[in-house]
């Protein structure tokens, strides 16, 4: 670097530190909050690739320009003395570090560096800097990822349906020893390994490949309903945007009559009288209402918006009926009797297939239900520290056999004399709407487990289960508030 170009980064250094040397007083708090603006935004750093100054860096320019009596050539960069040659490294030893690194290409530097002090390849007691040692094998180009063949770390599929199994020690469930939950620092890591070349790591399961197709079937049909849901909302955006309140009399805007009504209001031809009249089924009683729901106005930028969402809605709907007789298929071909048994708990219905796509039909790989609860995400979390219970949320588990879940539990709470109707009621009142639909959800996996385990039916305990379950501790309570009121009570079998 000649005297010009040193003159230059000079300069730039003088820039970055000006606010500091300039001559006015800054506060200790000004003084860090400019240092780390500086240190975070990125700079075009004269003669080098790199964007980014570090703290030390700054500051020592700061000091070197003081301590000068404030010259610029206290900036200027300085010449190495040992530019081309290794600092502390002499032949032998970087033909003992260039074939270590040549026979495990893929280890540390730190470690390799300790391998080679285990070996006798490095003289005892010979302290190595890791930038000398970076430098050293960025020179003979043995930094780079292409110098050893990467790991196939893919999921692989077994011959037969089920028998595969896949242990991640890193990632995978967590491992209690001796009372404590192991971490995954290097030294954990490492004994993780040694109990999963031991047996003692359970597995993750793997379902066979007639279970993966439907999963994906059935999941991509449930994005295609959010993606039509949100395309229909649209829609509603835009009617109320133009005063047209259908929403508030059709349960259902895009239903056989909403898609009369809207097609004739982008139209217009009909008066709302006229549109009222094309209503079906028990629309037609609310014509009244409807006449006076549809009186707006719809200008033809909202009709043109209606036109774009209904453009995107049939061919959405097409696909999601051809992914429905697809999955449709895939059911009557290999689980046509898990479907059915499925069907008979209350809130399931037709959206068995995504239980059977989600967790398989072989319960036997998951040893009991807590086990399946857990795998799933639906079992209590527990945290408790010092012998204080905190708050504290479900464990982590599939997103998607979770999230319906709930919404079977949310159907299975508004079925008529049911079981898991009058349990939801019981739940409720003390946890709350969304504790209380996470255990009827939780209660409806468990009956999963056992249907599709011992092949029976969901057995209808009655609506009365929990009260007659109860009976003698109802009875007690009401006979303590009535003697709290005043009263006697006498209690006398009714015939």
């Amino acid at each position: 670097m000649n005297e010009e170009q040193k003159r230059q980064v000079a300069i730039f250094r003088f820039g970055v530190i000006h606010d500091f040397v300039g001559g006015v007083r800054l506060e200790r708090g000004e003084q860090q909050r400019l240092l780390r603006e500086k240190c975070e935004r990125k700079w075009s750093i004269p003669f080098s690739s790199r964007t980014r100054l570090t703290r030390s860096t700054v500051l020592r320019w700061i000091k070197r320009y003081r301590e000068s009596n404030k010259k610029l050539e206290s900036l200027y960069p300085k010449d190495r003395s040992d530019r081309g040659v290794s600092r502390g490294l002499d032949e032998e030893t970087s033909l003992a570090l260039i074939h270590l690194r040549k026979e495990l290409p893929r280890m540390p530097v730190p470690e390799l560096i300790k391998t080679g002090h285990k070996r006798r390849l490095l003289l005892p007691g010979t302290k190595l800097s890791l930038s000398t040692v970076y430098r050293l094998f960025h020179r003979h180009q043995l930094m780079t990822p292409l110098m050893a063949t990467p790991q196939d770390r893919r999921k692989f599929e077994s011959e037969l349906p089920n028998d595969l199994w896949q242990s991640d020690p890193m990632h995978g469930p967590q491992v209690v020893v001796n009372g404590r939950m192991r971490k995954t620092d290097v030294q954990d890591s490492e004994w993780l390994c040694r109990l999963l070349r031991s047996g003692l790591v359970s597995g993750s399961f793997i379902p066979p490949r007639d279970i993966r197709e439907l999963r994906d079937l059935t999941r991509h049909k449930r994005k295609l309903i959010q993606a039509i849901t949100a395309e229909k909302q649209r829609v509603e955006k835009v009617l109320e945007d133009a005063n047209i309140k259908l929403a508030s009399i059709a349960s259902d805007t895009l239903g056989a009559s909403g898609k009369k009504i809207i097609e004739e209001l982008i139209k217009g031809e009909l008066e709302p009288e006229g549109m009222a009249e094309l209503s079906k089924g028990r629309l037609r009683q609310k014509r009244g209402d409807l006449k006076e729901a549809l009186v707006g106005e719809v200008r033809e930028h909202h009709k043109f918006m209606i036109k774009v969402s209904l453009k995107h809605i049939r061919p959405m709907e097409k696909i999601l009926s051809d992914i429905e007789r697809k999955i449709q298929e895939k059911i009557d071909r290999h689980y046509k009797e898990e479907y059915e048994l499925l069907q008979t708990i209350p809130g399931v219905k037709g959206e068995a297939s995504t239980l059977i796509a989600e967790m398989g039909v072989d319960m036997e790989r998951f040893p009991s239900e807590e086990h399946l609860s857990s795998w799933a995400g639906m079992s209590p979390g527990d945290n408790e520290s010092g012998g204080k219970k905190k708050p504290r949320s479900t464990t982590y588990g599939n997103k998607c056999l979770k999230t319906m879940l709930t919404e079977f539990a949310w159907v299975a709470s508004k079925t008529k004399d049911t079981y898991l109707r009058s349990k939801y009621h019981s739940l409720v009142g003390r946890r709350g709407k969304k504790k209380a639909l996470v255990a009827l959800g939780h209660k409806i996996l468990i009956m999963c487990y056992h249907i599709l385990k011992y092949r029976r039916p969901y057995k209808e305990l009655g609506v009365d289960y929990l009260d007659r379950k109860r009976k003698d501790k109802i009875t007690r309570s009401y006979i303590k508030r009535l003697n709290h009121l005043g009263y006697e009570v006498t209690l006398k079998e009714a015939a």
